[in-house]
């Protein structure tokens, strides 16, 4: 009987391929109601909350009537009132994006433009369903630039370890990011749907607030622009905050030490020259393989300085357990103390000081 049972469930489930269409439809959907649905994009929603709520249910539908009939029901829970048709309309204009934490950067900004009566867009969600989502309001008024919203506040939101719903919500955030306004997505050089299609089972499915941040920082690190950057504290925690007193460079895939910017260091026995083998107990080149997917780079030599950088990182106030091979060839054990406050000491710098230049003699030259 309960074979039986499980059997019968299983039959009702969509496909794995049809289950990640129906997910990437919805990551299409987010983008253009968040972005461009009026109501939703310049004041206080709830789609968030009912996106979250019901993302994995409509992935999840038996049959092609089930998945029009539960997006139809998820775009019914927003309580969209059309606007009159005869009166004046407006929708929005995007310069750039014009991100809530940096509204003045690059002069974006988000605007009003007249619009038609009734203006929509219409978004494919596979299985011949779709969903005409409203882009105009009944306004005349459109010189006003349109304040940003604010980030969510939302618990869920700030958890580290949020829902599935809200996993897949920030997968499809990411996504549409880059899709609508990023502006080198042809040097990415792969299919950036196809990236999303890969990275939404691994979102859903991570079993904890690690998992799901590594996950979302390998999607991210596929836009290849040392730019981008995921972080939390999970992450964090993983890659390391505070450095050790001293700095690495790769060379010739090995990690040397070829700066010691505190006595700290020097005291626990390391050395300018110094070949790091492992740390923590962790062989250099596990290491690299475990931090070289979480790290967007644009060139070989962006990766580098990004692991370089983080390699030796850990914990604040903590001790590096180095393994490390000297110029004679011997290899040691060194307990290296890490400090966050190492960190401003460490940053790009000039060997040499900066020699006078007489402007004046050179051009008359």
């Amino acid at each position: 009987m309960l074979i039986a049972y499980v059997a019968a469930a299983l039959a009702s489930l969509p496909s794995a391929s049809q289950r990640i269409e129906r997910l990437v439809a919805l990551a299409r959907l987010d983008a253009a109601v968040h972005y461009f649905h009026p109501a939703v994009a310049t004041r206080a929603s709830t789609w968030d909350s009912l996106f979250a709520a019901n993302a994995v249910r409509v992935a999840d539908a038996p049959t092609t009537a089930e998945y029009r009939r539960r997006v139809a029901a998820l775009m019914d829970a927003l309580h969209d009132e059309a606007p009159v048709a005869t009166s004046p309309q407006r929708a929005l204009e995007y310069n750039g994006f014009p991100s809530p934490t940096m509204p003045t950067s690059g002069a974006y900004s988000l605007r009003w433009r007249s619009a038609g009566a009734g203006e929509s867009y219409r978004v494919e969600m596979g299985e011949h369903v779709h969903v005409d989502v409203r882009l105009s309001e009944t306004s005349s008024d459109t010189s006003a630039m349109q304040k940003v919203p604010a980030v969510p506040t939302a618990v869920e939101w700030r958890t580290s370890y949020p829902s599935a719903g809200y996993r897949i919500l920030a997968a499809a955030r990411v996504w549409s990011t880059i899709r609508f306004f990023y502006p080198y997505k042809a040097l990415i050089g792969e299919n950036w749907d196809d990236q999303l299609r890969a990275a939404l089972p691994k979102v859903e499915q991570a079993h904890d607030a690690l998992e799901y941040a590594r996950a979302i920082a390998a999607f991210a690190a596929h836009s290849h622009d040392t730019h981008v950057t995921v972080g939390s504290t999970a992450l964090y925690a993983f890659t390391g905050m505070a450095p050790i007193g001293a700095g690495a460079r790769l060379i010739e895939n090995q990690l040397v030490i070829t700066r010691i910017v505190d006595s700290s260091a020097t005291r626990a026995g390391l050395r300018i020259g110094d070949v790091v083998v492992s740390v923590d107990g962790t062989p250099i080149d596990q290491r690299i393989d475990q931090l070289t997917p979480l790290f967007a780079a644009s060139t070989p030599q962006s990766m580098h300085f990004r692991l370089q950088s983080t390699l030796l990182s850990g914990a604040d106030a903590t001790l590096a357990q180095l393994d490390v091979r000297g110029a004679d060839g011997g290899d040691r054990k060194l307990a290296v103390p890490r400090s966050a406050s190492f960190a401003t000491r460490l940053q790009k710098h000039r060997p040499e000081p900066v020699p006078d230049f007489d402007f004046d003699q050179s051009r008359g030259a």
